[in-house]
């Protein structure tokens, strides 16, 4: 196919070519000005030249290393925001911390995890519609359940699977 057909003439596609030329060479303009910024300032600092120096590396070398922890602040941890999702699912007999995202099946999931407990409401046909998002129905246990140094001990364990 010709681009001429689309455009419905040659001299549109002319105009649309050299249009998309300009942009082009404009854009490789300011990529070489921004190369040359950039060798400007390595020449003004020798320093940055014969340094070995990786800033990420250094940064965890000279930090001291510890452990995260889980923080009443912490999103994961903290109270919650929307009624719909209340934060990380623990199902402590599956060593689980789920993870849940609204809008892809979150329902589904909670009714899955839900049958995990033993809870008989997983397959209610009779329960009002949503009824698995209510935390009194639903008997899912969540993260900020439990103290922070506990859920730390959770997020930071190999033992426990955590999953989104």
């Amino acid at each position: 196919m010709h681009f001429g057909s689309i455009l419905g003439d040659s001299r549109k596609t002319k105009v649309v070519f050299s249009v998309f030329s300009l942009v082009v060479l404009f854009w490789l303009q300011l990529q070489s000005v921004s190369i040359f910024k950039l060798e400007s300032c390595l020449n003004q600092h020798p320093s940055l030249h014969e340094s070995k120096i990786n800033p990420i590396k250094d940064e965890l070398e000279s930090s001291t290393h510890t452990e995260p922890q889980v923080l009443l602040s912490d999103i994961i941890y903290s109270p919650i925001t929307k009624k719909s999702y209340p934060g990380p699912f623990v199902i402590e007999e599956y060593k689980l911390i789920f993870f849940g995202v609204q809008k892809v099946a979150s329902s589904e999931w909670k009714l899955m995890l839900m049958r995990m407990i033993n809870n008989p409401l997983w397959c209610c046909n009779n329960c009002k519609k949503g009824y698995m998002h209510e935390m009194k129905l639903n008997k899912l246990k969540i993260l900020r359940d439990y103290t922070t140094q506990e859920a730390t001990n959770m997020m930071t364990s190999p033992d426990w699977t955590r999953a989104i």
